[in-house]
């Protein structure tokens, strides 16, 4: 690498107690309802940060794969748009055991870069256009079976 590149690398670690049925089935049984997710709209800035914990319980499989764990769309008015609104997303996941992610679409194209949406990462986009965002949550597999642990 040249002096001033970067670049970017996703590793996956399968926890040993994922060696288990029983603890990958007890890790299945825990995870977070995320219907009542949702991205909040307001319309005064805040500075209090409003974290919800989550818990989403990450799969491996033979191949890696991108894997959706929520999406909500977001539509902005041209009423809207007079207000210079904004959308700030932060997502902090634990690396020793998977890493979430999320990414946004803007009629229909990716617009957030996605080294800034790994975890610890935050994206504020805009002024926003009007239109509908698409937000999505989402994981890459750890890659590897149970005999190779």
């Amino acid at each position: 690498l040249h002096p001033c590149s970067d670049f970017f690398a996703q590793v996956a670690l399968r926890p040993l107690a994922m060696s288990s049925n029983e603890q990958s089935k007890q890790c299945i049984e825990s995870s977070t309802d995320l219907v009542k997710l949702e991205v909040a709209q307001v319309s005064v800035a805040t500075v209090t940060p409003r974290w919800k914990a989550i818990n989403v319980p990450i799969t491996f499989a033979d191949e890696p794969a991108t894997l959706p764990v929520w999406s909500q769309e977001v539509t902005v008015t041209e009423e809207d748009t007079s207000q210079r609104l904004y959308l700030r997303l932060v997502l902090n996941s634990d690396y020793v055991s998977s890493d979430l992610r999320f990414q946004v679409k803007y009629e229909g194209k990716y617009i957030a870069d996605t080294q800034v949406t790994a975890h610890g990462y935050a994206d504020m986009i805009g002024p926003l256009d009007s239109g509908v965002y698409a937000v999505e949550m989402y994981y890459v597999t750890g890659t590897g079976t149970l005999k190779d642990t």
